[in-house]
């Protein structure tokens, strides 16, 4: 199905659906990491609001992910693709932040 697509599209769309598939795949990649923070956050109890709660963490972390996909979707040369590693770095960190938070707090540590 590829190779036929590489065929009928010119290579600067067919790179552009490269990358989106890339894309798509880090992001179910991702999506377990991010259900266990909120998972793990909602049964800990944290704070709902505010961004330190989880309405901000999960703001921040979506927000992040729309970044990431813009800058997946539009950077063509290597120089970049550092900001996408850093928003992807950001949002990975987030989530495990949630979830030692969540893990002290169900533990009976703060």
């Amino acid at each position: 199905m590829k190779a036929k697509l590489r065929e009928r599209i010119d290579v600067d769309t067919y790179a552009l659906y490269e990358r989106a598939e890339a894309c798509h795949a880090n992001g179910m990649e991702n999506l377990p990491v991010f259900a266990t923070a909120v998972i793990l956050g909602n049964m800990a109890g944290l704070k709902k609001e505010g961004l330190g709660g989880m309405t901000g963490f999960a703001s921040l972390f979506l927000g992040l992910r729309v970044l990431y996909t813009v800058a997946y979707l539009t950077t063509t040369t290597r120089a970049p693709t550092l900001l996408r590693s850093g928003l992807w770095f950001t949002g990975t960190i987030l989530c495990f932040r949630t979830i030692v938070k969540a893990a002290k707090s169900l533990g009976g540590s703060s």
